[in-house]
Formats: C-alpha cells, structure tokens, sequence
C-alpha cells in the first residue's frame, strides 16, 4: 500500500508527464537554431500519451487506493469520538508511549471507517483526474467499473448518480449512510432504494453514524441481509446508534432473531454495535468489531462463530458480552493469525470469553475491565483477580517479555506488558496491557502492590530488562485500610527485577512517589534498614511536565509549580543521596519532559539539577521548554 505522501507525488508526476517541460522544449529550440533547422512550435507527444494500457491501469488503482475520491463532507464526521475512553482524563505527557492506555488505539471500527473515508473536508476529485489526461488515460479510466462502484456518494446531483451507475456496470457498490448530511449528496431516499435494490452487488456498507434518524433502522437492514448471499460484500459496517451515542428504538421486524443470518464468503470487515448479534459466515474475515449489542452475546454464541473465521485478524469486544457461566466442555478457537483482541467489559465476561482463544503470544491483547455490577452498602466484593492471572498466566510467562509498567492517573490504573524491538532506539512493542479503574483493583487485588505482585510472580523476572512506574495515589485518596501500602510493600516488588538496564519513574505532584522512596534508603516494618534496591541498574530516567494546566488542582503544591519543583528535587536529590552513600550511585541520570522557562521557575529548576550533577556519574537533560 502506497503512503499518501507518495500517492500525491505519483499524481503529481504523472500530471507532470502531460506536457513536455518547457526545458525540454527550450532544449529543442537551442538544438534547431544550432543545426539551422526551422523551429515547428507545436510541441510533440508526451511520455503519458504512450503509456501502455495496462500501466495505466495499475496507476489508477494505486491512486485509487490511497486518494480516492471524495466529496467535501460535514467536518463532524470527521471526528467519530471514542466513546470507551478518554484519553484526556490521562497524564498522557508523562508516561512513555508504550505504557498504559496511550499504547492502545480503541474503536477499531471507527479506525477502519476513517480509513475508507468517502468525505474530506474540502473534498477531491482523486483519480477521477486522471481521466482528463488523454483519451487513453479516459478510456482506462471509464471502463474501470470497479473504482466507479466507489463513489457513490461522490456527486450531489441525482443525474451525477445515473452516469456512475452506468459506468459501475455490474461491479460492486459502496454506500455511506453516515456520511450523508443534510443537502449532500442526494436524497437519502435515493440511496436506500438503490442498496436495498441491489444487496446483493454491495461491496461496501455503513448503515449508522446519521446525525439524524437513519433512514433504515439497524433492524431493517439485518432483515435485508439475511436471506442472501452477499458475493461481493468485503466491508459491513451496522450500528444503530447516532453520533452522539443515542440507540433508536428497534423497529418490529418480521424475521426472528435467531434466524437471522449473514452470509459473505469474502467479507473482510464486521461491525455490529448498538444492534442486536447477527450469526455469520465469513470464511476470510480479517476484522470483527462487536459494542453495545442489545441484550449482550453469550461467549458460546462469539465462539461459534469465532469457529468459521481462521483468518481474524482484529477483534474487538466493548460491553456486549452476556453474563453466563463458565462452560468447561466449550472447545478452544484458534485463531493463529490474531494480531489485535481488544475487549472492554467484566473481568468474569472477559474471563469466559479468553480462555476459549487460542492467539499467538505475539497478538496485542488489551483487557479493560469493568464493573459487573454496584456494591450495596457493607456487600463485600467478589475478589476474582486470581481468574484474571489464571486467564493470562500463559502471556505473562512470555520469556520474550522485557518490558512491563505500571501506570496509575486520576482513578485509572494499567499494567503494559513489551517487548524489545530490534532497533534499540525504538519503544517496547506493547503485548499484553490490562486497564482498570482504581476502585477495581481494590475489588480484586486489595492494593496496588497485591496487583503488582500477582502479575510478577507469574513473570520471567530475569528477562526484563525495562521498568516503568508512575507515582501512586495520595495515600489519603487509597481508600478502605487494607487498601493503604507502605514503600516497603513496594520495595518487595522492584527489588524482584534483577537485571534492570533501564528503571524509568514518572514525577506528579503531590502523589505517593513510593516507588522512587523505595530506590533509597527503606527500612521495614521492625525497623532494620533493608538493602538497596537494584544495586547494578545503570539508568535512572525521570519524567516530568511543569504545567500547570496539565494538572488538577489536587496534584499542585500550595507554592504552586516552583514549590512543586524544589519539592521533586529535594525528594530526588535525597534518594539519590542515599544511593551514593551506600555506594550504589546511578550511572546515568535522564530527565525527559517538560520544563519551563520563566525566570524564577528556571532558576528553581537549575539549582535541582546542579544538586544531582554530583550524585551521579553522567546527567541528561531532554526536556523541552514550556510554550506556555
């Protein structure tokens, strides 16, 4: 697949080739007034016009495949938001890409919808130029009824929409319903007639993201899709919810629900969200996307139809599974080419599903959890993060694991496990990340070092090489008492990591820097001062981000942002210390960020660091400066 960088310099150079340069033509006027030769005016042939047909042909689809045409769409459409998370409510500056919820890319379908997007905001004719070069680039051009089938929706005018037809001939058709917006395009009426008309020669379908009621509910559309053969479908996008999230009351349907049933020997890419399931058979599916499905989806029913696609590649599951309990005689799936399993819902519903999926190690898989249910008053919680190791016991035992991190900002907590890549200045390749809000690692695991310690314990240890943790929460935000830890509690936990190269923190103000506390001086609970934690780790990294409208104003220092940095240094240079003393100094400080450059904060900021030049052998300073 072309770039679309690459894609507009090929357009570019060959509209480039329409006409001979002026260069060239000088070149020529020069050559004849040398050789006496009369100059003709008329300027020969270009290098375009005797192209072979089927090089056209192939510069055509290449365009087409990165810079289809497009019409000037509505800018909202633009921006299908993710409903799951939000990645505001994040320090996203202050951890590395690789960790946490930064590392996952959610709403896959939406990915995929902007991908095959038919709107831009200022719209292009793409490849449809290319017929305007020569009357052979048109007569390429119009007898490619494969890339006519495309543009549908391209054309306002309804007579626009008859010539298209006639040039799509008998290929397959691609409609948007999502994207059609208020005088765009035709009327809506005219579009559905015509796809429901021609089901069967469909390439493409979105039937969802209308800003108003859809034409055809989503419980229409199921209807039209059952009962036939869809040869040509590759692309099935249903949702009958709008773009702000409402779903549409379903439409009394003259089919049973069970009865239902999709037929695609080459589909390539499912959604089904805010709709009722729908059983498949899609032999070369690459791609499954399933959210908000009414009335949820039991794991037997996913499984069986998990069976007939061996070719999955992307799957992704957000509040859909039905509750149901765990079936020990379900045979296990195999999906050997999974890359991508993203799931979004209980950790028993998760559970269930997973440990039926048998995924290469080497396939992303990101666990989100959820409540499954409110606690009454005084209920004590089903404590289930056993299942959740015993679900991933398998990947945390990953011996090419080398990386793993924990994360915790405003209320939410993540676990990324990676591994290196073969470029060393390249981030971990994140494999496994599991994410969930504070109150349920509580529910679960009692605290955070119980969390941490349950995913170590099943680790290769040794073979991580890498260790990222950010600061933890206040320790008069940890809630019930069972949930409150000590640095020694943490100190257990890195002191497991032998064969760090690399220990990397992250500084946010007025958290609980247990873990940084737990690299100097740490005594137990009976009073004996313990031995230094990860006496050989040559690196230290220390992120931090000086502004303050990255932060809540629970995270500020009552000095405000120069408080809060003489505060991080006296806590630094103290833990450094007490390394040095102990003989144990780190090797090479770095300090990534964001710092600021106002004359009393720098100042703050200078004397810090100038405090640590001396506690270690080399320090680098990466920050940025503030544009603030």
């Amino acid at each position: 697949m072309l770039s679309v960088k690459l894609a507009r310099g090929l357009r570019k150079k060959v509209s480039g080739l329409f006409t001979r340069s002026s260069s060239e033509h000088d070149e020529d006027v020069s050559s004849d007034a040398k050789s006496g030769e009369p100059h003709n005016s008329i300027i020969g042939p270009s290098f375009a016009q005797s192209l072979p047909e089927d090089v056209i042909c192939e510069i055509y689809y290449a365009l087409a495949a990165v810079d289809p045409p497009k019409y000037a769409g509505p800018l909202h459409a633009l921006d299908r938001e993710l409903q799951y998370l939000e990645p505001e409510g994040w320090d996203t500056d202050i951890h590395p890409t690789w960790t946490g919820p930064r590392a996952v890319s959610w709403n896959l379908d939406q990915v995929t919808l902007k991908r095959r997007s038919l709107y831009s905001p200022s719209g292009s004719y793409g490849w449809i130029i290319l017929t305007h070069v020569n009357s052979s680039f048109r007569r390429v051009g119009l007898n490619l009824a494969v890339l006519w089938g495309e543009t549908i929706h391209l054309f306002p005018a309804k007579a626009a929409l008859d010539t298209i037809k006639a040039r799509a001939r008998a290929a397959p058709l691609s409609f948007d319903f999502g994207s059609l917006h208020g005088s765009l395009s035709a009327p809506e009426s005219v579009y559905l007639h015509l796809a429901v008309e021609n089901i069967a020669r469909v390439g493409a379908l979105v039937t969802g993201w209308s800003t108003r009621r859809p034409p055809l509910a989503s419980a229409r559309w199921l209807d039209v899709l059952s009962f036939t053969r869809l040869n040509c479908l590759k692309f099935l996008h249903i949702d009958g919810a709008n773009v702000v999230g409402l779903r549409h009351a379903p439409i009394p349907t003259s089919i049973p629900e069970n009865e239902r049933y999709i037929d695609a020997p080459i589909l390539l890419s499912l959604t089904i969200k805010s709709t009722q399931f729908m059983r498949f058979r899609a032999p070369f599916l690459r791609s499954l996307v399933l959210g908000q499905n009414e009335g949820g989806v039991s794991s037997a029913s996913i499984l069986r139809a998990l069976e007939s696609t061996p070719l999955l590649e992307e799957l992704e599951i957000s509040y859909s599974l039905a509750d149901a309990a765990h079936d020990p005689g379900q045979a296990i799936v195999n999906l050997p080419h999974l890359t991508t399993a993203r799931f979004y819902d209980s950790l028993e519903d998760i559970a269930n599903l997973w440990r039926h999926i048998r995924a290469p190690l080497t396939c992303l898989l990101v666990v989100h959890l959820v409540h499954a249910g409110f606690l009454m008053l005084g209920e004590e919680p089903v404590r289930n993060g056993e299942l959740l190791i015993a679900v991933l016991r398998e990947r945390l035992g990953d011996p090419s694991i080398s990386a793993f991190s924990f994360t915790y900002s405003r209320g939410g907590c993540a676990i990324a496990l990676a591994t290196s890549q073969p470029d060393s200045m390249s981030p971990p390749l994140i494999r496994t990340s599991v994410i969930m809000r504070y109150d349920n690692v509580i529910r679960h695991f009692f605290s955070i070092p119980r969390l941490l310690s349950s995913f170590v314990t099943e680790m290769t240890v040794e073979n991580i090489t890498f260790f990222h943790a950010s600061p933890c929460p206040s320790r008069n935000l940890l809630g019930r008492a069972d949930a409150d830890f000590s640095v020694e509690d943490v100190y257990d936990i890195v002191s497991r990591f032998t064969c760090l190269s690399i220990i990397s923190l992250s500084w946010i103000m007025r958290r609980y820097q247990a873990f940084l506390e737990s690299l100097g001086t740490v005594t137990s609970g009976i009073g004996h001062i313990l031995p230094t934690a990860l006496p050989n780790v040559p690196t230290l990294i220390l992120t931090s981000v000086d502004e303050e409208d990255k932060l809540i104003s629970l995270d500020l220092e009552e000095g405000g942002l120069k408080g809060s940095i003489e505060h991080r240094y006296r806590d630094l240079t103290r833990v450094l210390s007490e390394r040095a003393d102990a003989g144990y100094r780190f090797t090479r400080l770095i300090l990534r960020g964001v710092k600021q450059s106002e004359s009393e904060l720098l100042q703050a900021d200078l004397r810090g660091v100038t405090a640590m030049r001396s506690l270690v052998d080399y320090l680098e300073d990466e920050r940025s400066i503030s544009a603030k």
